[in-house]
C-alpha cells in the first residue's frame, strides 16, 4: 500500500495499523526498565503510522511536523539513542505524510523544555532513554501546550508522556496516557485507541 493511498478512515477497514502492530513480532529485550523494549526503528515505522489518527495533527504540524528528540547529556546511552532516533527519523520519506524535520535537545530542566516547545513550534517531543527520573517534571512542564510527546521507554507512558511502545505477547503495543494526550490537545479517533494500551 502506498503513502498516498492511505487515508486514516480507513482504518477499521483494512485494519492497517493492526495488521502493523500484530506483524511487529519482536523479541523482549532484557533489562528494559529505562531501555527500549520495542527497537527504535520499529518505534520510528510505528509513528509515522499513528500520528495520522490523532485528529488535531495536520493543524499541529501546519504543513511540517518538528520533532524534538530529547536525551540526557550526562548518559552517553541517552545522546546514542537520541542520535539513531534523529537518523531513522530523517531516513523517513514523510512523517503522518508531512515532510518532517527532527532536532535532538540535550535536557537541563523542564521548563527549558517547555519553552523549546513553544518557541520551536514543535510537532513532537521524543524523549529518549535515560531521563526516567525527570519524566513526570517534564509532563507537567508540558500541560497545555499542543504538542505529542513520546516515550522511547513504556515506563515513562503511565509517568505521564502520552505515547510509547511495548510488547505483549512479543507483538508491539501502542500504549496511551489518556490524561496527558486530553492536556496535551491529542485526540485520537476511536479506531486507534482500541488498538492501545490505554492509562488514565
Amino acid at each position: 500500500m502506498s503513502h498516498a493511498s492511505f487515508r486514516p478512515e480507513r482504518l477499521h477497514r483494512r485494519g492497517f495499523l493492526r495488521a502493523l502492530l500484530v506483524t511487529a513480532l519482536v523479541p523482549r529485550s532484557v533489562g528494559a526498565q529505562e531501555a527500549e523494549v520495542v527497537p527504535l526503528e520499529l518505534q520510528t515505522q510505528l509513528l509515522q503510522k499513528v500520528v495520522r489518527y490523532d485528529q488535531n495533527f495536520p493543524r499541529r504540524a501546519a504543513g511540517r511536523v518538528r520533532t524534538l528528540i530529547l536525551t540526557d547529556p550526562e548518559r552517553p546511552d541517552s545522546v546514542r539513542a537520541g542520535q539513531t532516533a534523529r537518523s531513522l527519523l530523517g531516513e523517513l520519506a514523510e512523517i503522518g505524510g508531512l515532510s518532517h524535520e527532527e532536532h535532538v535537545v540535550a535536557y537541563s530542566d523542564a521548563p527549558s523544555v517547555r519553552r523549546a516547545v513553544d518557541s520551536g513550534r514543535a510537532t513532537i517531543v521524543y524523549v529518549m532513554r535515560g531521563l526516567g527520573k525527570r519524566v513526570r517534571d517534564i509532563a507537567l512542564a508540558l500541560n497545555g501546550a499542543d504538542v505529542l510527546s513520546v516515550a522511547a521507554v513504556p515506563t515513562h507512558v503511565p509517568e505521564g508522556i502520552v505515547l510509547g511502545f511495548d510488547l505483549v505477547s512479543s507483538q508491539a503495543k501502542l500504549l496511551l496516557n489518556l490524561t496527558s494526550a486530553q492536556r496535551q490537545k491529542i485526540a485520537f479517533q476511536a479506531q486507534a485507541l482500541k488498538l492501545m494500551k490505554v492509562y488514565r
